[in-house]
């Protein structure tokens, strides 16, 4: 009979800030919604409060409450009693408080928190100074677990070197077998010695049970240990970034007189290497991954978003053609990384920090980071790469090795990485800004482009003193372009991606990371970053489709966007450019204007394009002449894919669209999502010209969380706005109204079960 039980704690929160009225919440959670700009970021000391009630007590060996984020120092009581301190905002909380429950009973549940700035807590650097902005709140999602006396423990809560919770490991791998190493962490919270067995079992993705093994055990009161299976898998189907297979890999913990204790993880079996002469190998496969670097904030919200949005930025992260992110400058939410297994994402895993480097207290602090973040992420197919250095901070030598140290005594063996940007970790990654791609001389440690496409264009101070706004060059020949600066600056924002891009893979770097997938806000500089390939809203710029035609026609998946494509980097308007790029991923492309072929081009190469995958292409026509251009992607002489701009008239429709990117909205979840009112004219077609702004209302069990007041701005023919769902049941609908009183509404669609995706 299993006695566990996880309970939901995510609704039915009291949310309050001194001098305010209290008000009722759910989380994830952010104290106030800040502009697109961040520059009115809360800061400051709230609380949180809630019911807590557990019917039944007797058979348990803990009460395990998990906080997956809080920001940034935290103080757990229960009817008043302290219970937890905990220092650091972006790794979880578990604590045990089965001591402080009384079966039956309604207890006071209350979280005091503080994301003021504080030097001894990792980044360590002040919010006026930081390239990004920490929101504050309980912005991930919390969980009461009830554990029998027999169970497994939790790795957070265990704080065990290479312990605690479940680790699993591959200690070899072939295209014919695979030896899965289990290591589960028992616990006998009981009263009496207690025999039991661990049972693992794995189970491919119809559900059926491919491998399975046990071990027995005898634990005296109060005991715990690590006991360790292992299973032999035949012709296992492995994991790779453009082939993330996946299996489920359950645990149970069964005592003799019957209690069981289980766990499901989803696991994905890989052996790689990564060295200077051999770049990197994914189960002996050669891999040149492309990628970029990722802030963990949405437009309003912060860093509040669901399960279900983490999930859909890594799928934008995909679909743009990325199979590797950094998750810089911290630790991001486990179901990013969950995504991020599913989709055969590659992941850095970052400790905070940023330009700077503080006292002892700091530096013991990040220790306490790196192991955690180990602790947490390790099982991740996708997390290979561990950024345990202080991103551009000098640092001295023994506190490199310290953390070098720290990280392999946490996962032993040959398939754990450090990451620094000095040389004194496993991997050496470098900013292009920083130059030193082609020289640097440290052996057999494989190289890693952290950063590239931004600050090389912007300033010529290598990304330093950012806040001096020092050495800062024409913004014309910058990366930092929005969608409304018009397609001459998408154009060169996509330009300086490319030749960043080609420039990278002339060095022997295993991987690259451009900078940045979405704008985000900064705490040092009064406007948002603009140098995304999407914008704040995740809309796409040129130079998402750029990236997108770097992925090869033959890495074909229903599961993301691949295949075949073609795009024209124009929006075919009377000011528009006559010389026309387009991005494609085939042999050829062939380019028509109102139905009449102009020419065939083969791509384009230069001394910017000679080691991409695939260079552009380049049209130069006699005059912009309005109608529809059309461009043919073409391979051996068949027309594999299409793309059209059609000179647009003035705008006489609005459209709605939900942004869910295949992910279910799910009817009792609470979700966030981005909306877009796009201003259409008659033939169905974007405006990209069209101005103005749009009133966005929302009825039913949903709330609008931005812009304040609902009036949403256009910006290249679209409005955007955040929506959360509540949990309740019943009809959203959402309406649109343009001055002048053109208008629409939509009602949006919610799943009544949780998709596969989930």
């Amino acid at each position: 009979m299993s006695t566990k039980r996880i309970i939901d704690l995510n609704a039915g929160w009291s949310f309050s800030i001194e001098g305010q009225h209290p008000e009722a919440v759910c989380v994830p959670h952010t104290p106030k919604a800040c502009d697109l700009n961040g520059s009115d970021m809360w800061t400051g000391v709230c609380e949180y409060s809630r019911e807590l009630l557990v019917e039944e007590t007797d058979g348990l060996g803990a009460v395990l409450l998990r906080f997956e984020g809080l920001m940034q120092k935290a103080e757990i009581r229960i009817d008043g009693k302290l219970v937890a301190i905990h220092s650091g905002g972006y790794l979880p909380l578990c604590v045990d408080v089965l001591k402080e429950i009384v079966a039956g009973r309604r207890h006071q549940l209350t979280v005091t928190l503080d994301n003021r700035h504080d030097a001894e807590i990792p980044p360590g650097k002040a919010l006026d100074k930081i390239d990004f902005c920490w929101h504050g709140g309980i912005y991930r999602t919390v969980s009461l677990e009830l554990k029998p006396r027999l169970h497994i423990t939790d790795e957070a809560e265990a704080n065990k070197v290479a312990g605690g919770g479940i680790f699993v490991r591959y200690p070899m791998v072939t295209a014919d077998t695979a030896s899965i190493s289990v290591a589960v962490d028992v616990r006998n919270r009981g009263d009496a010695s207690q025999a039991g067995r661990v049972r693992v079992t794995l189970l491919d993705d119809t559900d059926s049970r491919v491998a399975d093994n046990e071990a027995s055990f005898d634990f005296a009161p109060d005991e715990d240990h690590q006991l360790t299976t292992e299973m032999t898998l035949l012709k296992p189907k492995l994991w790779f970034p453009d082939a993330p297979n996946l299996y489920r890999l359950r645990v149970e913990v069964i005592a003799a007189h019957g209690d069981v204790d289980s766990r499901e993880i989803q696991i994905g079996i890989r052996r790689f290497v990564a060295s200077r002469s051999r770049g990197l190998e994914i189960n002996g496969k050669p891999y040149r991954l492309l990628g970029t670097n990722r802030h963990q904030e949405y437009p309003y919200l912060g860093y509040a978003l669901s399960d279900a949005a983490q999930w859909r930025d890594a799928m934008k992260i995909k679909n743009s053609g990325f199979d590797y992110v950094r998750c810089s400058h911290y630790p991001q939410s486990p179901a990013f990384l969950d995504a991020c297994d599913a989709l055969g994402i590659v992941v850095m895993s970052c400790i905070p920090g940023w330009q700077y480097f503080g006292s002892e207290v700091f530096q013991d602090a990040c220790e306490v980071a790196a192991r955690e973040l180990v602790r947490r992420d390790r099982n991740h197919p996708s997390a290979f790469f561990w950024e345990l250095s202080l991103n551009e901070a000098e640092m001295p030598d023994e506190f490199m090795a310290r953390m070098h140290h720290a990280g392999h005594e946490e996962y032993p063996g040959d398939q754990f990485y450090t990451c620094g940007w000095i040389d004194a970790f496993d991997l050496y990654i470098r900013s292009r800004q920083h130059d030193g791609l082609h020289t640097y001389r440290n052996g057999e440690r494989a190289l890693i482009v952290a950063e590239y496409g931004d600050w090389e264009f912007y300033a010529s101070n290598g990304g330093f003193n950012q806040d001096a706004h020092e050495g800062v060059m024409d913004s014309r020949f910058s990366s930092r372009q929005q969608r409304g600066d018009g397609e001459l600056a998408q154009i060169q924002q996509a330009r300086n991606f490319i030749e960043a891009v080609n420039e990278n893979l002339s060095t022997k770097a295993i991987a690259c990371g451009q900078w940045a997938f979405c704008d985000y806000t900064r705490g040092y500089h009064s406007m948002r970053a603009t140098m995304g390939v999407r914008d704040i809203f995740r809309l796409p710029k040129y130079a998402h489709y750029f990236y997108r035609s770097q992925r090869p026609i033959g890495t074909a998946d229903t599961a993301w966007d691949s295949g075949a494509m073609v795009f024209i980097a124009s929006n075919w308007e009377a000011s528009s450019s006559r010389r026309i790029l387009v991005f494609s991923n085939a042999e050829q492309v062939e380019l028509l204007l109102n139905g009449e072929r102009i020419g065939v081009q083969s791509p384009s190469i230069s001394i910017h394009t000679q080691y991409l995958r695939h260079p552009p292409f380049v049209f130069d026509l006699d005059a912009v002449v309005p109608g529809i251009l059309e461009a043919r992607a073409l391979v051996d002489g068949t027309v594999v894919a299409c793309d059209q701009r059609r000179t647009t008239c003035v705008w006489t429709q609005l459209r709605i669209v939900v942004d869910s990117e295949q992910v279910p909205v799910v009817v009792g979840c609470i979700d966030t999502l981005i909306v877009h009112v796009e201003c259409l004219d008659e033939s169905g077609v974007l405006v990209t010209d069209a101005e103005g702004a749009i009133n966005i209302t929302v009825r039913g069990p949903a709330e609008l969380i931005g812009p304040l007041g609902g009036t949403a701005h256009l910006e290249a023919g679209i409005a955007s706005c955040v929506l959360r769902t509540l949990p309740e049941d019943g009809e959203i609908i959402l309406s649109a109204c343009a001055t002048g009183g053109l208008s629409t509404e939509m009602r949006l669609k919610r799943s009544p079960v949780i998709g596969t995706a989930l």
